[in-house]
């Protein structure tokens, strides 16, 4: 018999730019889930944004919390907040997404890890470019390149300076280039090696900031294919993986963030000229990741999955801070 799939009620926690903009027009619009709250810390200040929702809004997360049948939440505050959010919505029994950097340390990734295997519930980080379908297109191509060997791959994100009042340059927010941008880069070298990896080399750069706002990470794999990570705030728009083969080498620009509207593609060169395009339709990344949390929240095999995701990448960050500390 066909069941029809329920809808979940979902609650956004700590909206800002990037949830009013991007991630609460787009759960507003999906049949898997029903907005039904948003918490926010300061009503005044985004009232006119908020009133646009046909849900509760509060100021009291208790009060979000306690909605009937609240099922999951979406946290989108500073991250420096993430822990003491996710914590409490986990206790209060509620499936978890989080913006990225989920955790601003693995202490709290521990906590919450050990929390949602307890209660049987899902803790996911929200990279929304690993279900764009160019992700899934450079997937499928990595995995049937055959013959010749991946010699390096490189992973960039980066951005011009942000106004200084951003939570980005503020250590007590959990700001910083590798948490913010960084998280990216290690996240799809993570998710893109076939082989095991082992981090060689750090650099993080803090100049005048209290945060890094630079940095890299050298990796190599089991068979030897070099991994390269690389972040920034202050410098231009960049946002690329690179693959290097020795016959080839593949671009993928605009590889993490991305409007749902724009077209993209997988790039060849041949000696640094260009000799095939595969080109990518628009896809909303955001929806698909949204879907894809709705069938964690319902399969504990996703779930498991999942939750050893979202610890397994706060481990790789903080070998990368840890091993910058033995650096200097």
């Amino acid at each position: 018999s066909f069941m029809k799939k329920k809808s979940l009620n979902i609650a956004c926690l700590g909206a800002g730019n990037h949830a009013f903009k991007n991630t609460l027009p787009t759960l507003q619009n999906l049949k898997n889930f029903q907005l039904s709250g948003i918490y926010v810390r300061d009503l005044k200040k985004n009232f006119d944004k908020i009133k646009k929702f046909d849900c509760k809004i509060s100021d009291d997360l208790n009060k979000i919390l306690n909605i009937k049948n609240l099922k999951a939440v979406y946290i989108s505050s500073q991250p420096s907040s993430h822990y003491n959010l996710a914590r409490k919505a986990l206790l209060s029994d509620k499936h978890v997404i989080i913006e990225k950097p989920a955790v601003i340390n693995l202490y709290q990734a521990k906590k919450l890890y050990s929390l949602a295997i307890k209660k049987k519930l899902v803790i996911m980080e929200a990279f929304m470019y690993k279900y764009h379908a160019q992700f899934s297109a450079l997937r499928n191509f990595i995995k049937n390149k055959k013959g010749t060997k991946l010699i390096q791959m490189s992973s960039t994100f980066g951005f011009p300076h942000l106004d200084k009042s951003n939570f980005r340059y503020s250590f007590k927010a959990g700001g910083g280039a590798l948490l913010d941008a960084g998280s990216y880069a290690v996240s799809s070298i993570r998710n893109l090696s076939k082989e095991k990896i082992i981090l060689k080399k750090v650099k993080l750069i803090k100049k005048n900031f209290e945060v890094d706002i630079k940095g890299f990470a050298q990796f190599i794999s089991t068979n030897g294919t070099i991994y390269k990570a690389n972040w920034y705030i202050g410098d231009k728009y960049k946002n690329q993986i690179l693959l290097d083969y020795q016959d080839i080498t593949v671009v993928i620009n605009r590889a993490f963030s991305k409007p749902k509207n724009l077209k993209t593609s997988i790039d060849f060169y041949k000696n640094d000229k260009l000799f095939k395009t595969i080109n990518i339709k628009k896809d909303d990344h955001f929806k698909k990741m949204f879907n894809f949390f709705y069938n964690c929240c319902l399969n504990s095999d996703l779930r498991i999955n999942e939750n050893l995701e979202f610890l397994m990448q706060a481990k790789a960050l903080n070998e990368i801070l840890l091993k910058n500390k033995t650096n200097t």
